[in-house]
């Protein structure tokens, strides 16, 4: 596994996001910079909910051509995890109205969301359940038998909890995936950064680095390492799906999905 500072050397200068006052528009989506690190804006946005007893963690990230990583926000929603009300009512405008805005005008809302159902299961159920369509519970798994990156619950579990949108997540595959971006990418100012390549905002704090290097630190609270690999799966799975119904495909192709998404197909140019 990478180091704390490691992790720290992946910070962007310049990469800030900031709320307006009602917070359901951020600005500040770095566009410039990703037309000029990967060669395309950001494509999609994407976010992960890890759940504790007193708050929920949501990641927002972005991702550009090639899987080039910008981690937009990290929120923590304190309250009670077992109340509907609060912190549930909280997330679900996130979820459904805050719209992120880029440097160069466009417009995004996030596309799809996993939540993970380790802690208070009957809750984000509920949620998911009730909500949206675009919401999945996860529960995480070192790994699955065939090697996927998730697979849906049986039929049986999904007649028992009265919908679909649930899976099991191989974290030890996403972890591994995420270690390998942190302790193998290097990028030379100028160039293209390379697939899948990491980059956080100026004003992440420390505590933020070193969840993310939680294994390596013996650090327990690793929320932001977790939601870093439900947010990875969730891209995948929005990008299958897309594939699979829009691309007529018949499996994942990230060449083609990336080339699909720069048509504009997950998020809206700027509006006079």
């Amino acid at each position: 596994m990478y180091s704390y500072e490691r992790a720290l050397q992946f910070k962007r200068t310049g990469f800030i996001v900031g709320n307006e006052k009602s917070g359901l528009i951020a600005r500040g989506v770095p566009n410039d910079l990703a037309v000029q690190d990967s060669g395309s804006p950001i494509l999609i946005l994407v976010a992960s909910v890890g759940v504790k007893k007193n708050r929920l963690c949501v990641d927002v990230k972005g991702y550009s051509a090639g899987g080039i990583t910008w981690t937009l926000e990290f929120i923590e929603i304190e309250g009670n995890t077992a109340d509907f009300n609060g912190v549930w009512d909280q997330l679900d405008t996130i979820l459904n109205n805050k719209r992120y805005v880029g440097t160069d005008g466009k417009v995004y809302r996030i596309q799809i969301t996993m939540i993970n159902s380790g802690y208070n299961a009957d809750y984000v159920y509920e949620y998911v359940k009730t909500r949206r369509r675009s919401a999945f519970a996860v529960r995480g798994t070192d790994c699955l038998a065939s090697g996927e990156t998730y697979r849906f619950f049986s039929p049986s579990a999904q007649e028992k909890l009265g919908f679909a949108n649930a899976l099991h997540v191989s974290t030890g595959k996403l972890k591994d995936r995420i270690s390998s971006a942190i302790t193998s990418s290097f990028w030379v100012t100028g160039q293209l950064q390379p697939p899948w390549y990491p980059n956080f905002r100026e004003d992440c704090h420390d505590d933020y680095f070193k969840q993310l290097a939680a294994e390596c630190c013996k650090k327990k609270d690793n929320n932001v390492l977790y939601c870093y690999a439900y947010n990875l799966a969730a891209l995948e799975l929005a990008a299958e799906y897309w594939c699979k119904e829009h691309l007529g495909l018949p499996t994942l192709d990230w060449t083609a999905f990336w080339e699909s998404a720069k048509s504009g197909e997950f998020y809206a140019e700027k509006t006079s």
